[in-house]
């Protein structure tokens, strides 16, 4: 598992990556990020996709016959956290720690989020 420094920049890498292979400026990404930032469909979207990702851990965890204590312990996550991104209890969730749960249940991130996007609208209340 990577600390968290590296993982960041890896992040940004890939990121700077991504933008210079679409010809985008820093500039127009971070005026794309400031009116994104703004937008509340772009928060109702966030609360479902962070739904999302706590039925995606849920299904994955039970899945492999998971604990949430092993998840927690696997990811070098706090019980808490993984009880309260199943119970959909949080609203904001930094990348680093969805890294960390995806450790934690024994998959890459990539593949985490293609399960999140496949249950994307199903999760939703």
């Amino acid at each position: 598992m990577l600390r968290q420094r590296a993982f960041y920049k890896l992040f940004g890498q890939r990121l700077r990556e991504l933008r210079e292979a679409r010809g985008i400026s820093r500039e127009e990404l971070a005026t794309t990020v400031t009116l994104l930032s703004r937008d509340p469909e772009r928060e109702r979207n966030s609360e479902e996709r962070i739904r999302c990702i706590g039925a995606a851990a849920r299904q994955l965890r039970i899945e492999k016959a998971l604990t949430q204590s092993e998840v927690a312990g696997r990811g070098k996550l706090p019980l808490p956290f993984v009880e309260a991104i199943e119970a959909n209890e949080l609203r904001d969730v930094e990348i680093y720690a969805i890294y960390q749960l995806s450790v934690g249940l024994g998959v890459s991130l990539g593949d985490f989020y293609v399960l999140v996007e496949k249950l994307h609208g199903s999760c939703v209340p």
